[in-house]
Parts: C-alpha cells; structure tokens; sequence
C-alpha cells in the first residue's frame, strides 16, 4: 500500500480536492443535498485522473529512472511496484475517472463538463508521453490544474451567477502559477540536465549545481503573476460587490493586501532557495507551493462565501502535512 501512496504522491491529493472545492464552490453558491452528491463524484473523478497521471508519469520515465541517482528508488525502478501492475492501475483510474467524469456530464446535461473532462485528460498524456522534455511543458501542467478546476465549476455553471471574466481570470491565475512551480521543479534536476560543476564541490563534499541562468528567476515571476491575475478579480468588477463577501465589497483593497501577502511568501521562500544555488534544496520549495494552493484555494472561496467554508479547505492542510512527512509530494 505504501508504494502505490508513493506512485501516486498520496499527499498532493489534498491540493486536487482544495480545486474541487474552490471550482465548486465559486460556482454553486448555494449547494443543497443533490449539489453535494455531485460535490463528492467531481472529487473522485478528479482523484482518479490526478493518480492516473502520477502513475503514467512514472510508468513513462521507468527507464530513465532506474539510473538516476535519487529516482531510482521510486516504486517502478525499484521493483516495489512492476510495470505491468502500475499499467494496470493507470487504466484502471483512468477509466473510473471517464465513467464519473461522463455521468456528471450526463445527469446534469453539462456539455462544458465533457469539454473540461476533454482538456484534461488530453493534457495529463501530452505532458506525460510527448512534451514532458519541452520548454512548454510547464504550460501544460499549468492547463491540467486548469481544466480540473474547469470541471468543477462546469456542472452548477451558471453565466448568471459566475460571470465568463470571473472563471477565465481564476483559470488564467492557476494556469500561470503551476506553470511557474512546475518550471521552477525542473531545476531539482540539474545535474541531470546540465551536469554538475565539479570543481565547485563544497567542504561538506556535496556537490553544488551550475550557476542557475536567467530561467529560473522567470518561472518565479510567473508564479507571483498567476497570484497577480487573482488580485485583478474585485479591481475589474469580474464579480459584482452583490455577489461577493461583505469583508472584500466593502473594501476591495482588502483583497488585493491577502494576495499581496501571499505572494511575498511565497517569492520569498523562492527566491531564498534559488540563492542557495542547490537542487536538494528545490524540491521543499515545490512542495511548499503545492500545499500554498490549498491556502489559495481556501482565499478564492472567502471571496465568494462566508469564512466557514475556507476553515474547512485550510483543514485540508493538516493531512497534507502530516502524510508528507511519510512519503513524498513531487
């Protein structure tokens, strides 16, 4: 069981449901007993096609991994988990994920939920079987988060609620921060990628990894703009004061300083670590901002909600947390 927690990075599953909640949330404002049961299937449909694609992503780079320093001890390398088997389990999820994903689609007659489910999966194989080596292929991951969120949003869409400017700025701002985090993840593997500079070994004997390029510091900047084009949402009136929360209609500048704070955390952290000029210290950082979209998730909602149901999102952060310390999250 720990292997496949391990093949399917169990603890980021609590980022994908904060995204259902949000997606959901910013579109049913007033959820009743049925909205709820379909609350739970957008959940499990999104479940499912997250694990497909840590799976498939694994099953991808089997090869390549096994004579990576660190990889190398995933569960496909080595052997925890076969080829076959973790096959197995990817069609599985994928097909649970469809199934779900369709009779959504079908019981509450959302074309845009086949479309969202559509984008999805197309762009978890992209990314995992053609483009993952791509200077693009952050952009990509950017879109998976993307249409996920679309998909949770796309059964109670209602253009009379959620106007088509509010959706396309809260997609814009997640598609253009996980672009930037996946970015920014690529450089835990440097070495692998560029090489490592030997003669810059440092006293402990650990190797130290080139001076980072310009690169970096632009897929740092598209994080911080994803957060930007959510502080663009009361300054364009993409949701009417009546339609928000009285915390932030009274006082748009309110929102704009939680976003502000946000992302002076995160750029931060980011920045500091990108300083250290090491890849071990890279993947902490990802981590850390793959647990920042719950909080994100949580902020969208008070947006919109009354602060109960942000509490509940901020909650999902314990398990998160706690099963991170088990097993990893990138």
């Amino acid at each position: 069981m720990r292997a496949f927690f391990r093949l399917v990075r169990f603890p980021a599953v609590f980022t994908v449901l904060a995204d259902c909640a949000m997606g959901f949330l910013f579109s049913c404002r007033t959820p009743g007993e049925k909205e709820w049961i379909a609350f739970a299937l957008i959940c499990a449909a999104s479940v499912c096609l997250y694990w497909f694609g840590m799976a498939f992503n694994d099953i991808v780079d089997a090869q390549r991994d096994s004579f990576h320093p660190v990889r190398c001890m995933r569960p496909i390398p080595s052997g925890q988990i076969s080829v076959a088997g973790a096959k197995r389990i990817a069609f599985i999820l994928l097909m649970t994920g469809i199934i779900l994903g369709i009779a959504l689609a079908w019981r509450f007659s959302a074309k845009l939920t086949i479309a969202a489910l559509a984008g999805l999966i197309s762009s978890i194989i992209l990314y995992d079987y053609a483009f993952k080596s791509r200077w693009f292929a952050p952009l990509i991951m950017g879109l998976c988060r993307a249409f996920n969120i679309l998909f949770a949003m796309s059964v109670f869409y209602n253009p009379e609620t959620v106007s088509g400017s509010a959706m396309a700025l809260v997609l814009t701002a997640y598609c253009v921060y996980i672009t930037g985090v996946t970015g920014f993840a690529r450089y835990e593997n440097i070495d692998e990628e560029n090489g490592w500079q030997s003669e810059e070994e440092s006293e402990s004997d650990e190797r130290v990894a080139p001076q980072a390029p310009w690169t970096p510091v632009a897929w740092l900047s598209a994080l911080v703009i994803g957060l930007g084009v959510l502080a663009l949402m009361p300054l364009a009136d993409a949701i009417p004061a009546e339609n928000q929360y009285p915390l932030f209609a009274q006082d748009p500048i309110r929102w704009r300083m939680l976003i502000g704070v946000l992302s002076l955390m995160l750029g931060f952290r980011a920045l500091q670590t990108l300083l250290l000029n090491n890849p071990r210290t890279i993947g902490p950082i990802v981590g850390y901002c793959l647990m920042t979209l719950i909080v994100l998730d949580a902020v969208v909602v008070c947006l919109v909600h009354n602060p109960t149901a942000s509490i509940c999102i901020v909650g999902l952060l314990i398990p998160a947390i706690v099963l991170n310390r088990i097993t990893y999250i990138t």
